[in-house]
C-alpha cells in the first residue's frame, strides 16, 4: 500500500513501513523504516528532524532556513555542493564546470502495478498487488530531472528502488554517479555484512561494525563477480538467525557494483547501492535520459532467516520468469567434476548417455 498525505508518503507492506516526507525546502527528509507502525501526516511529525540552529561549522541550504544543515538530516536522496559531505546519491559535472545538485520536489504519481525498466533488467508482477511510487524532482538551475521510483510488494516484504535522470537542458551533462537506493538511519553501530571471496571460495561471510567512517564492497570487474556480492545486510546488535533487526539490501544488475555505509560525525548511517561510480562516466546529451538498475530492500525483525525469507519469496515469484518458474527443476549433471577442461566428445556422450540410464534428466558441458 501506498499513501500521501500532507507530503507526507508512507508505504506499507505485510509487516514493515517505509516513510519520508517533503521538507519546506523541497527536500526528501526520510523519516524511517522497519517494522510496521500506524502512521499519519499528525503523528508523522514525531519523526521530523528538529534543529534550533545549524551544528558548529556545517554549512546552510540558503539564507532563509538557517536552522539546520543537509549534512545533519536523513534524506531519500543526496548530491554535493548544498552541505551534504556524505557519500552522495548523484554526482553531475555541469556544461558550466560546476558539480552543485540541487534536486527539489516538484509532483509525485501514485500507481497499481509495477513498469518494467526501459533499458535493464528489473523485476515484474503477475499478482496485480503491486504499487508504484514516482517521485519527481527538478534541478531548475540547470533544467534536469530525477524521477525516484519506489515499487512495493506487500506480501514479499520488499520495496525496490530505481531512479532515472532526464536531460531537459540544451548542454550535455555528464554523469559521474547514480545509484540505485539510499537508505538514512539516525543512528550507527550496525555490522555492516558482506560475502566476499574468490574463485572457488565464494559467498564468505564479512562482519564489519560500523561506529565511524565509510566501508566499501564492490566489484570492478565488469561483472557483478565472486569477490565482492552485491547483496548486503545491515544488523543491530544481537541479531541471530531468528531474532534481532536486519536489513538487506539487492542490486538486480550483473556489472561493476558499489555498496557503501558511511558514519556522518553526527551518529547518522547512510548506506547507498548501485553502479560503481568509479571508472564510470555517462554523458547525458540534451534530451535523453539515464537509468540506474533496481534495488530490492527488505526488513525483518525475526532475524537472518526472516530476511532470506523475504527475498527469497521476492526472487521467486517477481525474479524469477518463463516455463519453469513453478515447475520443479530437472535432475542435473554437470560435466565439470568429471573431465574438468580435459573434455573430449567421446567423454561428453558417455557421460551423457550412463547419466540417461541413471535418471538424469539435463546435461550441461561446463566450461567449454
Amino acid at each position: 500500500m501506498i499513501r500521501e498525505e500532507q507530503n507526507l508518503f508512507i508505504l506499507d507492506t505485510r509487516n514493515t513501513t517505509y516513510a519520508f516526507r517533503v521538507t519546506q525546502t523541497g527536500h526528501l527528509e526520510h523519516l524511517y523504516y522497519g517494522r510496521k507502525i500506524t502512521l499519519d501526516a499528525d503523528s508523522a511529525q514525531a519523526l521530523f528532524e528538529k534543529h534550533s540552529f545549524a551544528p558548529g561549522n556545517t554549512n546552510v541550504y540558503d539564507n532563509e532556513h538557517t536552522d539546520f544543515s543537509l549534512e545533519d538530516i536523513k534524506l531519500e536522496m543526496s548530491s554535493y555542493g548544498k552541505g551534504d559531505i556524505r557519500e552522495p546519491f548523484v554526482e553531475l559535472v555541469h556544461a558550466d564546470g560546476s558539480l552543485t545538485c540541487d534536486f527539489l520536489y516538484e509532483d509525485h504519481k501514485i500507481i497499481d502495478g509495477k513498469e518494467a525498466l526501459k533499458t535493464l533488467p528489473s523485476s515484474y508482477d503477475e499478482t496485480g498487488n503491486a504499487k508504484q511510487l514516482t517521485v519527481v524532482l527538478s534541478d531548475k538551475q540547470y533544467n534536469i530531472k530525477l524521477e525516484l521510483y519506489y515499487y512495493v510488494y506487500e506480501d514479499c516484504d520488499v520495496i525496490s528502488r530505481s531512479a532515472r535522470l532526464i536531460n531537459e537542458s540544451a548542454k550535455t551533462v555528464c554523469v559521474e554517479r547514480l545509484m540505485s537506493a539510499q537508505l538514512d538511519f539516525d543512528m550507527q553501530d550496525f555490522s555492516f555484512i558482506t560475502f566476499n571471496g574468490a574463485w572457488a571460495r565464494e559467498m564468505r561471510r564479512t562482519d564489519v561494525r560500523m561506529t565511524s567512517g565509510r566501508h566499501i564492497n564492490s566489484s570492478l570487474t565488469g561483472t557483478s563477480s565472486n569477490r565482492a556480492n552485491p547483496f548486503v545486510m545491515l544488523a543491530l546488535d544481537n541479531t541471530s538467525e531468528d531474532a534481532g533487526e536486519c536489513y538487506g539490501f539487492n542490486l538486480i544488475y550483473s556489472g561493476n557494483h558499489y555498496e557503501a555505509v558511511e558514519v556522518s560525525g553526527y551518529g547518522k548511517t547512510r548506506i547507498v547501492t548501485g553502479i560503481n561510480p568509479a571508472t564510470f562516466r555517462w554523458r547525458l546529451e540534451s534530451g535523453e535520459n539515464f537509468e540506474a538498475p533496481e534495488a530490492a530492500l527488505s526488513y525483518s525483525h525475526e532475524g537472518y532467516n526472516g530476511l532470506s525469507q523475504n527475498m527469497h519469496r521476492f526472487v521467486r515469484e517477481h525474479i524469477v520468469r518463463g516455463e519453469w518458474k513453478k515447475k520443479t527443476r530437472p535432475v542435473l549433471l554437470n560435466s565439470w567434476e568429471a573431465a574438468y577442461f580435459d573434455f573430449t566428445e567421446k567423454k561428453l556422450l558417455s557421460l551423457a548417455k550412463e547419466g540417461k540410464e541413471a535418471g538424469i534428466e539435463l546435461f550441461v558441458m561446463d566450461d567449454g
